[in-house]
C-alpha cells in the first residue's frame, strides 16, 4: 500500500478538489463539512487520504477469522447476513478474506444496489483481484449501478488496479459523458484514462471535449494527452480543432499553465 501513497504524493499534477473530495469518501463525510482543510495542500491531502486507505488493512487478521466463519456457512445465507445485519463496509472488508468462488457465489445473491455499496466501501488495491474475476453478466449491471448512485470514485480507484481488458469490455457501460469525464479524475494513472479514449469513437471523443468545456473540466481530459497513442494523437488533436475556436483558446490558455504543457502542446500545434 505504501507504494500507492507514493505513486499519489508523486504526481505532480494533483488537484486539490479532486483530494478533497476523496478525503470526504475516505471519511465517510461531506464536502463542506472538511472546510476547516482548505487550506491543507493537495500533496498533504493525497498522503492523508492514502495513510486511511493503509489502516483499512490494519484490521486484516480480525477480518480474515470472521470470513473463516462465513466459510462454514452456505452462500445463500451469508448473502442474507451480509445484505441485512453486516452492512456494506463490513462486507467489503470480509471480501477480501474469502475465495474468489464464493464471493462470487454471495454476490450473485445479493441485490445489485447493495453490491453497489459494497463496491463504494472495497479499497480499490485490494478489491481488484475480486472484481478481475468477477462474471461481466455480473459486472455490467454493477457498474452501471454504481455510476447511476455517482460512485465515480470507486469506478475511477478501480480502474487503476483491473485488467486493461476489463476495462475495454465494460466503457461502454459508462454512457454519460460527464460520468465518465467524472470518473477520470478519480484514476490516478492517466495513462489508463488515455487508453480508455482511445477506444472511443471520433464522436464519442468530441462529445467528451464539449462537455469538458460546458463543465470546465479541460485539466482532466487535457492531462491525459501525454499518455495517448500516436495514431489517438492526432485524432483527438483533429477532433478538437472542429471545435469552436474560444473553447480551443480556452484549452489552450488552461494547459500552458499546467506542468504537462510540453507534452500536450502538440495538440494546438
Amino acid at each position: 500500500m505504501e507504494a500507492s501513497v507514493s505513486q499519489i504524493v508523486n504526481n505532480s499534477e494533483i488537484s486539490h478538489e479532486t483530494e478533497m473530495l476523496r478525503l470526504a469518501h475516505n471519511l465517510a463525510a461531506k464536502p463542506d463539512e472538511l472546510h476547516p482543510l482548505t487550506g491543507v495542500d493537495a500533496s498533504t491531502l493525497a498522503h492523508l487520504n492514502g495513510l486511511l486507505q493503509k489502516m483499512q488493512f490494519d484490521h486484516s487478521l480480525v477480518w480474515a477469522k470472521l470470513a473463516k466463519v462465513a466459510s462454514f456457512m452456505p452462500n445463500f445465507i451469508n448473502a442474507k447476513i451480509a445484505q441485512d445485519i453486516l452492512g456494506p463496509h463490513i462486507t467489503a472488508n470480509l471480501s477480501y478474506h474469502l475465495p474468489i468462488s464464493d464471493v462470487i457465489a454471495i454476490a450473485k445473491k445479493i441485490r445489485i444496489e447493495f453490491l453497489a455499496e459494497v463496491t463504494e466501501n472495497m479499497v480499490a488495491e485490494k478489491g481488484a483481484k475480486i472484481v478481475d474475476h468477477l462474471p461481466l453478466d455480473l459486472l455490467k449491471p454493477l457498474v452501471r449501478k454504481v455510476a447511476e448512485r455517482g460512485g465515480f470514485f470507486a469506478i475511477g480507484s478501480f480502474s487503476d488496479y483491473v485488467k486493461l481488458d476489463l476495462i475495454r469490455q465494460l466503457l461502454p457501460e459508462i454512457r454519460d459523458n460527464r460520468h465518465l469525464l467524472e470518473i477520470s479524475r478519480f484514476c490516478n494513472k492517466k495513462d489508463r484514462v488515455a487508453f480508455a479514449v482511445g477506444l472511443l469513437d471520433d464522436q464519442r471523443i468530441k462529445n467528451l471535449l464539449l462537455m469538458a468545456a460546458e463543465i470546465e473540466y479541460w485539466d482532466e481530459i487535457l492531462s491525459f494527452g501525454r499518455y495517448l497513442e500516436e495514431r489517438d494523437r492526432v485524432r483527438v488533436k483533429d477532433i478538437l480543432q472542429t471545435l469552436d475556436q474560444a473553447l480551443v483558446t480556452k484549452a489552450k490558455e488552461i494547459a500552458q499553465g499546467k506542468s504537462y504543457w510540453a507534452e500536450v502542446s502538440y495538440l494546438f500545434n
